[in-house]
């Protein structure tokens, strides 16, 4: 709304990406460009390190690399008109 006003216009001036794939990004207009993302895959993940920290299965000292498979979803709000 506030580029609206200002005389910015999305996607032709600006492209917008949003995160976390809200269904709020369905209903806006333009629709908003979002990276979907697996939260609860997330949590699950944390909480199991939490745990095997706290039960001494784990070193803090020692990081891991955690990779989760994300989706970029392309919608009006970073296609560029013509």
């Amino acid at each position: 709304q506030t580029l609206k006003e200002n005389g910015v216009r999305v996607p032709q001036d600006i492209a917008i990406v949003g995160f976390n794939n809200d269904a709020i990004g369905k209903i806006v207009e333009p629709k908003l460009t979002t990276i979907n993302y697996p939260g609860i895959d997330i949590g699950e993940i944390a909480a199991r390190n939490l745990i095997n920290h706290l039960e001494g299965l784990s070193d803090i000292k020692h990081t891991q690399t955690i990779v989760v498979r994300s989706e970029l979803i392309v919608r009006q709000s970073s296609l560029k008109k013509q």
